[in-house]
């Protein structure tokens, strides 16, 4: 019988250099979970998998944000599921207004470099770009060093994230 550690490690082999999620990941997937529920992981892992896979898989973008959820009913302090939750609604559903909570969430429970750019990104999509660049400030990030913050910041900076409404 497989562990979560051998999953994960099928689930990733599987994924190594293909474009598209094979039938056969999210079958896997849902193994996976059957075999391990309350695994955060494989709930993030579902998560992404339904997200990048073809919708006529069977899911639907509801079944992400449930997977989502679901990690983040399992674990409350895994950053990673609501860091995903902000990356759904932001990035997926167009929605900053509700992405916001999910990475100030993932952030208050020390998540990574992915959240602090998130929620920066978020920010300054809502219009509010002194809150983005103090958020990735030297003082407050300790990610501020990273290609992707500083570009971000150098976006904010220049007005690319400005609304027409604000200039």
């Amino acid at each position: 019988m497989m562990n979560e550690s051998d999953y994960i490690e099928q689930l990733q082999t599987m994924r190594s250099g293909q474009p598209k999620v094979s039938t056969e990941m999210l079958s896997l997937i849902e193994t996976a979970l059957i075999s391990c529920p309350q695994s955060t992981k494989l709930w993030c892992i579902r998560g992404d998998l339904i997200q990048l896979s073809d919708l006529d898989a069977g899911y639907t973008l509801n079944d992400v944000l449930e997977s989502y959820k679901q990690a983040a009913a399992s674990d409350p302090d895994c950053a990673e599921a609501y860091e995903s939750i902000g990356y759904y609604y932001d990035a997926v559903m167009n929605d900053p207004h509700m992405a916001q909570p999910a990475f100030r969430k993932a952030l208050s429970l020390n998540a990574g470099v992915d959240t602090y750019f998130g929620l920066a990104r978020v920010l300054a999509e809502l219009n509010h770009a002194d809150g983005a660049l103090n958020l990735i400030a030297p003082d407050n990030c300790p990610y501020c060093d990273d290609p992707k913050i500083k570009e971000l910041a150098e976006e904010i900076r220049s007005g690319t994230w400005s609304t027409e409404d604000d200039q």
